[in-house]
Order: structure tokens, then sequence, then C-alpha cells
């Protein structure tokens, strides 16, 4: 994704995750650096970006596969968990996280 629409879904999401059953923070204060900030929040592909990617669609467009409508903002835990079971994962359930966070 480009990094305004990361920007934008970070915000949308109120900087966490997206997972009912999770919900972490994503961002918080850097101890290192008074005016710094960390981010541990991803933005996700519901439908995969590329051909080996989780829930991977073919006739989506490179477009579509782009748009803020196909992100989903998970931690990077979640992040990982929904790309490595895709089963228990499936687009719909991502769809309704979204749709309901």
């Amino acid at each position: 994704f480009k990094q305004s629409i990361v920007a934008v879904l970070a915000k949308r999401s109120a900087n966490q995750c997206a997972n009912p059953d999770c919900g972490a923070i994503t961002s918080g204060p850097s101890a290192r650096k008074r005016t710094a900030s960390v981010n541990v929040g991803e933005a996700a592909h519901i439908y995969g970006a590329s051909p080996r990617s989780a829930r991977y669609d073919p006739a989506m467009s490179s477009q579509a596969r782009s748009d803020i409508t196909n992100a989903i903002w998970l931690c990077g835990n979640c992040h990982k968990l929904v790309d490595d079971d895709e089963v228990k994962y499936p687009a719909g359930l991502l769809f309704e996280w979204q749709r309901s966070h």
C-alpha cells in the first residue's frame, strides 16, 4: 500500500488492531526520544497483493488490490496469523472485522 493509504487506515482504525479477539493498541510513545512514537500496526491486504500471498484473487486488478477497501489494520502478530492460515481467516471474515471495527 502507498504510505498515504497506510496513514489513513491507521487513523481510521484508531491505531487499534481490527481483530476483535485482539484489539491491541498499535502505536505509542517512544522511550528513546520524547518527540517520537513506536508503531507495531500494519496495513494488511485482505486479498493478497501477489500470486503467492494469502487470499490472492487473480481476477482482481492491481489497482483494486492496493485500494484501501482491500486493507485492514492489524497488529504485527495478527497480520502474521491471518496470512499464515487463510483457511481459518478467509476474506469474508476479514471484511467483517473491517466493517465492525
